[in-house]
């Protein structure tokens, strides 16, 4: 029997473990680069946010709810509001999904890396995987698209409130707040 043929063997099986982890390191630094330009997104969004929060904030004092100006600019800027948010949930969708994609494709690569041992996982996506069945819907993407709908909602409401308190002002229901 020529040794020859499993030396080769071997070293072929070596190259092809070295370019499988330099595919799966490459797919990983994209992943994390994705991660990172959605972190990026959240913190653009939710600043849009706050200025829009603070901007109410500043302007509901001056407004008295003694006209409909008032109401006409909180609806004018909800309207803002919910398409930039509507804006942020469609981004963070297709950063879900893309990430989703990539990690899908590195644990099934990871199921191609050689056994590190008996019933022990071979990549940290595998063993991620057991810690999202056990926890369902799991991740942070949901908690930011629940924030995203949250600040959809919130600006519309505070538009009603505002035509709401206007209405009462101007029957007399109620007397203009002071701030």
């Amino acid at each position: 029997m020529n040794p020859e043929p499993l030396a080769v063997t071997a070293v072929a099986k070596r190259n092809e473990n070295h370019s499988l982890l330099d595919e799966y390191q490459c797919v990983a630094q994209q992943t994390g680069s994705i991660s990172d330009r959605r972190q990026t997104t959240n913190d653009i969004y939710v600043g849009i946010n706050v200025v829009f929060l603070t901007g109410l904030a500043l302007f509901l004092p001056s407004i008295h709810f003694t006209s409909w100006w008032g109401t006409a600019a909180s609806a004018l800027i909800a309207l803002v509001a919910v398409f930039v948010n509507g804006t942020w949930i469609r981004l963070l969708q297709n950063y879900r999904e893309l990430i989703g994609v990539r990690i899908n494709y590195l644990m099934e690569m990871e199921k191609q890396f050689p056994p590190k041992g008996a019933d022990q996982v071979r990549g940290v996506y595998l063993a991620e995987q057991a810690l999202y069945q056990k926890k369902g819907a799991f991740g942070f993407s949901m908690q930011e698209l629940r924030l995203a709908r949250f600040f959809q909602v919130i600006y519309p409401a505070l538009a009603v409130v505002i035509g709401v308190l206007t209405y009462l002002v101007a029957q007399k229901y109620i007397t203009p707040p002071t701030f």
